[in-house]
């Protein structure tokens, strides 16, 4: 147990690296906002490394009822944060989806925002897999129901893949008004991830990083 709980916090202090990190990448930015993506890595670190110690009790609960083997969790589960105040006193948006698939991964998809500045926005999928991925990044195929495939080259971070700008943007916007969302690398390692099953937490968040 105590081995999850320091994995876990070690992960989210690895995602708020990274979101602070792509929040910057140049060939997404839009004109004139340089300084406003430079600016959304401020804090990160230190609030997802607060926001691990609130999560993990839960998480601990999740492993007592459901046990570490191959069993389901019955349906994507997610955390909204909004307006967490970090450093210099920025505020923040965030949505949290977690699931587990049938081969006993569990995985994770995080769309993030500084609530003042919308287009600072990125997104981390942790595919449960360890950290297999290759330096240079990877390219992850995007799968949304109704309709709707498309790839992109995502980060590599340790045990996650990130990606931010533009590109983050449109796979959140779409993602979040879809049924369900997969997310593919390799061709064999996937994440998926049921909208519906938390769809008030969706609709709360949409507007928050406006994702419409």
């Amino acid at each position: 147990m105590e081995n999850l709980k320091a994995r876990h916090e070690t992960d989210n202090v690895a995602v708020a690296n990274r979101l602070g990190d792509l929040s910057c990448s140049s060939s997404s930015l839009v004109p004139g906002s340089a300084g406003a993506h430079l600016r959304a890595a401020d804090g990160m670190a230190h609030e997802w490394k607060r926001m691990s110690l609130k999560l993990a009790p839960a998480i601990m609960l999740l492993f007592a009822l459901f046990g570490f083997g191959g069993l389901a969790i019955a349906e994507t589960k997610a955390t909204l944060q909004s307006g967490v105040k970090g450093r210099a006193g920025v505020d923040r948006n965030r949505l949290i989806l977690t699931d587990r698939m049938p081969d006993g991964r569990d995985v994770m998809f995080v769309v993030g925002c500084r609530a003042d500045e919308h287009d600072a926005l990125g997104i981390v999928v942790d595919f449960g897999a360890g950290a297999i991925w290759k330096i240079e990044g990877e390219d992850v195929t995007v799968v949304r129901t109704p309709a709707g495939t498309t790839t992109h080259r995502m980060s590599t971070s340790d045990d996650m893949l990130t990606l931010g700008g533009a590109s983050a943007i449109e796979i959140a916007r779409r993602a979040l008004a879809s049924d369900t969302v997969t997310f593919t690398v390799r061709e064999t390692i996937s994440a998926r991830f049921d909208l519906k099953a938390v769809a008030r937490h969706v609709a709360r968040f949409r507007p928050l990083c406006s994702l419409g």
